[in-house]
């Protein structure tokens, strides 16, 4: 049997204590031919006998009267599993609980529901409710549930409050509705991204808005999120060392986006001064290439964001420039009072409002050049990337870093 009612160490000691106590009040009814026990004890006899199984061979209510006596008068254990206990408990070569006694109480929260294993388990209480309901925690919860054989299977109880069995119920439904999306999948070979593919999942199922498939923050490390509609970011990043190299590839910048002017023509914006060029997406992997050679990870680390760009832009086969030249924005945070801090939004509130306006389902590359006055730290003229993930994109989309 387990207990997983209270996840306070006090509280286990409470229950290990009110076990204790009702064990003896058993045994006690049986030597005293107690009246009211027995209605109980038929009440539970008659359940589980409904739900033997025809091929197995099932106790007489007289064999369980005398067996449960025996075992609960010296059979019975009651074990604590929390993290004060886990050390005293011992496994194994298989990672199987060493038990001295045939029959166990286990009483335990958070170090029973992360990675332990019962067998011949027939009786478990779920008294508590998950702070949010999180498939991946739902299906470590019940991995408690163990294993049995199929006689004990029969007569195996599960008690749980009502939220716990939605969860649990909800999870069931996304998984088979998964089953059948991955299975159509298989068919057609359609280019589906995973994360797309939970959201036609939970499109077929009657989840709940605070139903998740996992935790954000258990998402790895080496691991980033890219969302629809956001704005990724150049960063972590100073001119390089070598500033006639930076100077250089700026001017390089400088002439292939001219050439890319004449190639594919400037668009303006409407209602602003702005302009635009719509060219194929290896011409702004050609400025992000010329960019990182004249730029450098701040104290030697790697620069932020271009990972994440390169990701977006092997979705694409054409991309809209953005381009602002001579800028006068300060990239010095205005309530900083260290210097060298840099600003984390290069770009103003209108260049946000221009790159949405001509995304129509593009992506949309910022290419700013930043001169080194008005606050500036570069000590010469650099190109300031910011690229605009359209609103079509594929959903939330993980990459590696």
């Amino acid at each position: 049997m387990l207990l997983h009612i209270d996840y306070k160490k006090n509280g286990h000691k409470i229950i290990k204590k009110r076990i204790q106590q009702l064990t003896e009040k058993i045994v006690d009814s049986i030597e005293r031919n107690e009246q009211v026990f027995f209605g109980l004890l038929n009440r539970c006899y008659a359940n589980l006998y409904k739900s033997k199984i025809k091929s197995s061979k099932f106790p007489s209510r007289e064999e369980v009267i005398r067996n449960l006596y025996i075992a609960l008068k010296d059979e019975v254990k009651t074990l604590v599993i929390n993290s004060d206990q886990e050390k005293s408990i011992k496994y194994d070569e298989t990672g199987e609980m060493v038990l001295d006694t045939p029959y166990t109480v286990f009483i335990g929260a958070y170090a029973v529901t992360r990675g332990v294993t019962f067998k011949n388990l027939i009786s478990f209480v779920f008294g508590r409710n998950s702070k949010e309901k999180c498939m991946d925690t739902s299906i470590q919860q019940l991995r408690v549930l163990g294993y049995r054989t199929l006689d004990d299977l029969s007569v195996t109880r599960m008690y749980a409050t009502y939220n716990m069995v939605q969860t649990w119920f909800k999870m069931y439904e996304l998984e088979q509705e998964f089953k059948k999306c991955w299975a159509n999948y298989e068919k057609t070979r359609k280019d589906i991204h995973y994360n797309e593919l939970l959201d036609l999942v939970k499109m077929g199922v009657s989840i709940d808005k605070t139903f998740k498939v996992t935790n954000s923050s258990k998402i790895p490390k080496d691991k980033v999120k890219v969302k629809p509609n956001s704005f990724i970011v150049i960063k972590d990043f100073d001119v390089h060392k070598n500033k006639k190299r930076a100077s250089k590839y700026l001017s390089r910048n400088r002439a292939f986006i001219k050439k890319l002017s004449k190639q594919y023509g400037i668009k303006q914006i409407e209602n602003s001064k702005a302009t635009y060029i719509t060219a194929e997406v290896n011409a702004a992997k050609e400025i992000l290439k010329n960019v990182h050679a004249s730029i450098e990870g701040i104290n030697g680390n790697k620069i932020g964001g271009f990972t994440e760009v390169i990701s977006v832009l092997e979705k694409y086969n054409y991309i809209h420039i953005y381009t602002k030249d001579n800028r006068g924005r300060s990239h010095i945070r205005q309530d900083d009072n260290q210097k060298g801090r840099y600003d984390l939004q290069p770009h103003s509130g209108q260049d946000k409002i221009n790159a949405k306006k001509i995304s129509n389902g593009l992506p949309v590359l910022m290419v700013l050049i930043q001169n080194p006055e008005n606050g500036s730290s570069f000590s010469v003229p650099v190109i300031w990337l910011v690229l605009y993930v359209p609103s079509s994109f594929d959903k939330i989309f993980l990459i590696s870093r």
